[in-house]
């Protein structure tokens, strides 16, 4: 009887240490886990700001466009009839 008992215990703290070293793993590997995500997010946060940037500066080449053809268009009327020949 006493030798059940005695790996009865064994055995208990057996699962215990096992169970607490794979938990410990378990947190590790969610907090690389983790790092990799943040950096992902940073690395798209930087390339989100980046496509805003050109977008805007899109958008305003554009504008300025729009303005300068109306600006100048009767300028670029005769620019069309003179090219036209």
């Amino acid at each position: 009887m006493k030798i059940i008992v005695c790996i009865l215990v064994i055995l208990s703290l057996a699962l215990t240490v096992y169970a607490h070293v794979w938990q410990r793993v378990q947190v590790l590997r969610l907090g690389y886990l983790i790092t990799e995500h943040e950096k992902r997010k940073e690395g798209l946060a930087k390339e989100r700001r980046a496509l805003w940037l050109e977008l805007s500066q899109l958008e305003s080449n554009g504008r300025a466009e729009s303005l300068s053809r109306a600006d100048f268009s009767e300028e670029l009327k005769v620019i069309e009839l003179v090219n036209s020949d």
